[in-house]
Protein backbone atom coordinates (compact mmCIF):
# COMPACT_ATOMS: atom_id res chain seq x y z
CA UNK A 1 0.00 0.00 0.00
CA UNK A 2 1.16 3.55 -0.62
CA UNK A 3 3.39 4.52 2.34
CA UNK A 4 4.82 1.13 3.08
CA UNK A 5 8.49 0.83 3.88
CA UNK A 6 9.16 -1.10 0.84
CA UNK A 7 12.22 -2.64 2.46
CA UNK A 8 15.79 -1.24 4.38
CA UNK A 9 18.91 -2.36 4.59
CA UNK A 10 21.62 -1.34 7.69
CA UNK A 11 25.11 -0.72 5.94
CA UNK A 12 26.85 0.25 8.83
CA UNK A 13 28.16 3.84 8.31
CA UNK A 14 26.40 6.86 7.29
CA UNK A 15 25.35 7.15 3.59
CA UNK A 16 26.62 10.54 2.10
CA UNK A 17 25.67 10.01 -1.15
CA UNK A 18 22.50 9.90 -3.65
CA UNK A 19 21.29 6.96 -4.83
CA UNK A 20 22.34 5.75 -8.59
CA UNK A 21 19.46 3.65 -10.31
CA UNK A 22 21.21 0.71 -12.75
CA UNK A 23 19.20 -1.78 -14.91
CA UNK A 24 17.43 -3.19 -11.60
CA UNK A 25 20.28 -2.09 -8.64
CA UNK A 26 20.53 0.84 -6.66
CA UNK A 27 24.37 2.06 -5.60
CA UNK A 28 25.38 4.44 -2.71
CA UNK A 29 28.92 5.46 -1.27
CA UNK A 30 29.09 5.29 1.83
CA UNK A 31 31.23 6.85 5.19
CA UNK A 32 32.38 3.06 6.18
CA UNK A 33 34.39 3.43 3.16
CA UNK A 34 32.31 1.37 0.78
CA UNK A 35 30.41 1.29 -2.64
CA UNK A 36 27.31 -0.45 -2.39
CA UNK A 37 25.23 -2.16 -5.21
CA UNK A 38 22.02 -3.25 -4.13
CA UNK A 39 19.00 -5.16 -5.05
CA UNK A 40 15.94 -2.52 -6.21
CA UNK A 41 13.23 -5.34 -5.48
CA UNK A 42 14.47 -6.52 -1.57
CA UNK A 43 17.74 -4.42 -0.99
CA UNK A 44 19.76 -8.04 -1.13
CA UNK A 45 23.81 -6.84 -1.33
CA UNK A 46 24.54 -7.85 -5.04
CA UNK A 47 28.30 -6.04 -5.20
CA UNK A 48 30.26 -3.84 -3.01
CA UNK A 49 33.82 -2.86 -2.72
CA UNK A 50 36.24 -1.49 -0.37
CA UNK A 51 37.56 2.34 -1.09
CA UNK A 52 40.99 3.47 0.71
CA UNK A 53 39.30 6.21 2.66
CA UNK A 54 35.79 7.60 3.47
CA UNK A 55 32.95 8.41 0.90
CA UNK A 56 31.11 11.11 0.66
CA UNK A 57 30.88 11.67 -3.06
CA UNK A 58 27.75 9.66 -5.26
CA UNK A 59 28.47 7.48 -7.69
CA UNK A 60 27.82 7.98 -11.75
CA UNK A 61 27.88 5.50 -14.23
CA UNK A 62 28.87 5.70 -17.29
CA UNK A 63 29.63 2.88 -20.31
CA UNK A 64 29.14 -0.18 -17.51
CA UNK A 65 31.15 0.99 -15.02
CA UNK A 66 30.61 2.85 -11.59
CA UNK A 67 32.93 5.91 -10.71
CA UNK A 68 33.14 7.43 -7.42
CA UNK A 69 35.93 9.65 -5.44
CA UNK A 70 36.76 8.96 -2.40
CA UNK A 71 38.01 11.27 0.92
CA UNK A 72 41.76 9.97 0.41
CA UNK A 73 41.87 11.92 -2.93
CA UNK A 74 41.61 9.24 -5.68
CA UNK A 75 38.91 8.49 -8.20
CA UNK A 76 37.68 5.12 -7.87
CA UNK A 77 36.55 2.80 -10.87
CA UNK A 78 36.04 -0.77 -9.53
CA UNK A 79 35.47 -3.88 -11.49
CA UNK A 80 32.44 -5.76 -10.39
CA UNK A 81 30.74 -8.53 -10.48
CA UNK A 82 26.96 -8.27 -9.45
CA UNK A 83 24.86 -11.00 -8.55
CA UNK A 84 21.21 -10.36 -7.87
CA UNK A 85 19.76 -11.80 -5.30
Amino acid sequence: TAGQLLWKKDLGGAIRSRPLILDGMVAVTSYSSKLYILSLSDGSIAAEYRADAPIYSSPAYHDGRVFFGSNGGFLHAPALSMTEG
